[in-house]
């Protein structure tokens, strides 16, 4: 529930935008929500030994309701 109380109302819809992506863009609004853990990011080597950076929404976040809701309306 720490997670929900966290995230303010228009945050959601960008939660669910960084879910489909796994991309932000270089804003406040996701900086804000990558430094409140709301979303993470992940580093991995690709084939060629580089650098790959892909970003997504905090586990716990997948779990409630109001981000499922989010993510419905995105998919429909």
């Amino acid at each position: 529930m720490v997670y929900q109380r966290t995230v303010e109302e228009p945050e959601w819809a960008r939660l669910a935008l960084v879910s489909h992506r796994r991309e932000i863009p270089n804003d406040n609004e996701h900086r804000s929500l990558l430094q409140r853990r709301c979303i993470l990011e992940y580093c991995c080597l690709d084939q060629e030994g580089e650098i790959c950076t892909w970003y997504d929404v905090h586990p716990l976040i997948y779990k409630l309701q109001r981000f499922q809701d989010e993510l419905a309306k995105l998919n429909s």
